[in-house]
């Protein structure tokens, strides 16, 4: 009898895991198997007309220049657990910064598998990032993506795509105002007039404000890993702006 239940309770299991139900979704739209996620990037101006500074960004109005899409959640009342696989066939240099970890971990590999577990009703970003464009050069990147949960799986493809500005060429390049060692971001303004040096999370917060001025440093020790924004404010405007992934 003991073994009958056994039996039993391990048949539920499997029932239960393979009714298990994972939405991925792009924005609030639903994901089919097959469909292909067009991300847009171009050239972003945080500058001012006066004094415009272009960077290479992801450009969707609906983000916050950093692509974390599709989402997914997990609508069970119970932990369903994940297996992804992407597979990067286009070449180009690809980072994970959501879906199994905290942490931006790069892939080494042109395919790449990993398990992971959504606790009942989590919502979980992908933050799967496209690192090979150069500014000013139109380019595309593609990887396709598996999702595996219980006896389903959905397939679909992400596509960023990079328009560079017109007239972007004619724009004075800025020299870099920030390099970042480790968890410590060094800053280097051109001049002694006074910035507030912020640092922005994927999700618009700021989590580090700084008054700043010529040459420093600001240690990022206890900030999670992942992509951040920094910007220099110089009275109203955004004087130098930089995106930046704290490993």
């Amino acid at each position: 009898m003991k073994k009958i239940f056994t039996l039993m309770a391990a048949f539920a299991a499997f029932a239960l895991q393979s009714m298990a139900q994972i939405d991925v979704t792009w924005y609030g739209e639903k994901v089919n198997d097959g469909d292909v996620l067009t991300a847009e990037w171009g050239d972003v101006n945080y500058g001012t007309e006066e004094n415009p500074y272009y960077m290479l960004s992801y450009s969707d109005p609906r983000a916050m220049g950093v692509l974390v899409e599709p989402y997914l959640t997990n609508t069970t009342s119970s932990s369903v657990k994940v297996t992804a696989t992407l597979e990067n066939k286009a070449g180009g240099h690809w980072s994970v910064c959501g879906l199994w970890g905290e942490n931006c971990e790069v892939m080494t590999s042109s395919k790449v598998t990993r398990s992971f577990t959504l606790q009942a009703g989590q919502k979980k970003d992908s933050q799967v990032h496209y690192e090979g464009f150069t500014q000013g050069v139109a380019g595309e990147g593609d990887i396709d993506i598996t999702f595996m949960y219980g006896a389903e799986a959905i397939s679909f493809t992400l596509h960023n795509v990079y328009t560079p500005a017109t007239g972007i060429k004619g724009v004075e390049a800025q020299a870099p105002a920030f390099r970042l060692a480790g968890r410590t971001l060094h800053y280097a303004f051109a001049d002694a007039a006074g910035r507030t040096l912020r640092v922005i999370a994927a999700d618009g917060r700021v989590v580090k404000s700084i008054a700043a001025q010529g040459q420093g440093m600001l240690s990022l020790a206890n900030l999670p890993a992942g992509t951040y924004v920094v910007a220099a404010v110089k009275g109203h405007a955004h004087a130098q702006v930089s995106k930046i992934v704290v490993r």
